[in-house]
């Protein structure tokens, strides 16, 4: 569950260092060679053989109701989505606001930035 939260932060931050030392345009080229990497093999993966993996209903048992409530019966369940579901909050909320939550802490600790008060701004000045 911590690789989207940690991937994100590293991407964030090798991506700002890479764009500032050799450009945006790189930043974009280097990003597509893991994926690059991962379709082909991607191309490796065997196909499996057909109707091995389906639902065999044997005579005498009948399932009742939905496949769908079946499964949301199960208590686990329940913590997988919740989990999922605040896991992608964190991810959006690091992506949209911790900039903004930055650069407002900087603001509160260093006051606006002047000519004679620039060595507080400089990590923010890229």
């Amino acid at each position: 569950m911590l690789g989207l939260p940690i991937g994100i932060f590293t991407s964030n931050l090798s991506s700002g260092i890479i764009a500032k030392q050799y450009g945006w345009r790189v930043t974009f080229f280097i990003a597509c060679v893991p994926g690059l990497i991962l379709a082909a093999l991607a191309l490796r993966i065997r196909e499996p053989h057909r109707g091995g993996a389906e639902e065999h209903h044997v005579v005498g048992q009948q399932q009742e109701g939905s496949p769908y409530w079946r499964v949301l019966r199960i208590p686990t369940i329940w913590w997988i989505i919740l989990s999922g579901a605040l896991h992608n909050f964190n991810a959006y909320a690091v992506n949209a606001f911790l900039q903004r939550f930055l650069a407002a802490i900087t603001v509160w600790i260093c006051g606006k930035p002047t000519p004679s008060r620039q060595s507080c701004w400089a990590p923010w000045e890229w």
